[in-house]
């Protein structure tokens, strides 16, 4: 089977022609995939706000060596008769008395 070389030049003619009239279209196509990922990103940054408020509840600053750490993964139960819950430092070490709070939020005690 022969490939005719008029074909193939027809051919690639009408590609160029097509991509040279479509051109407007994808431009129109870039800018609104540009204003869909800058309402994502919007929305990204949205969920992050909302998840550092919802674990920021959790999280203490020592008194001591002023240390962030999160409560929830630095807690420990001590005493057996007044039931108290204290989060030990990561850093330091110090025990620090916690309170709990209406809706499942907790703090550390002042000194």
């Amino acid at each position: 089977m022969a490939i005719d070389s008029n074909s193939i030049d027809s051919n690639s003619k009408e590609r160029s022609n097509h991509s040279i009239q479509s051109l407007p279209e994808l431009q129109k196509q870039v800018q609104l995939l540009q204003s869909q990922i800058q309402l994502l990103q919007k929305s990204v940054e949205n969920l992050e706000l909302k998840l550092i408020n919802a674990t920021g509840r959790y999280v203490a600053i020592c008194s001591n060596c002023q240390t962030r750490f999160d409560m929830l993964a630095h807690h420990y139960s001590i005493g057996l008769f007044d039931n108290l819950v204290y989060v030990k430092c990561p850093k330091c070490q110090k025990a620090l008395p916690v309170k709990g709070g209406s809706g499942g939020e907790i703090a550390v005690v002042k000194d």
